[in-house]
């Protein structure tokens, strides 16, 4: 049950990133490359690259405190 409700969790975090902010997130914090690389990669700046992740953190972290107040179901709270 709990792996399910993790993948949700997932799957609704990644659907609140814009796709820059989805890419950089994934080849960067999650892939091997670094800011430098994927901002050549993908024409941009490092500064822009940078604040994609930035903004992206801010967004998850934003989402997963509004999640954690709902109760899943069979955990103490729920329906």
């Amino acid at each position: 049950m709990r792996e399910i409700a993790r993948a949700v969790r997932n799957r609704r975090l990644i659907s609140i990133l814009s796709d820059a902010e989805r890419e950089a997130y994934e080849a960067v914090a999650l892939g091997t490359t670094g800011v430098l690389e994927f901002a050549r990669q993908t024409d941009r700046k490092p500064g822009t690259v940078s604040t994609l992740l930035r903004r992206t953190r801010r967004n998850v972290k934003l989402e997963v405190l509004d999640v954690e107040d709902v109760a899943l179901p069979g955990e103490e709270g729920s329906a």
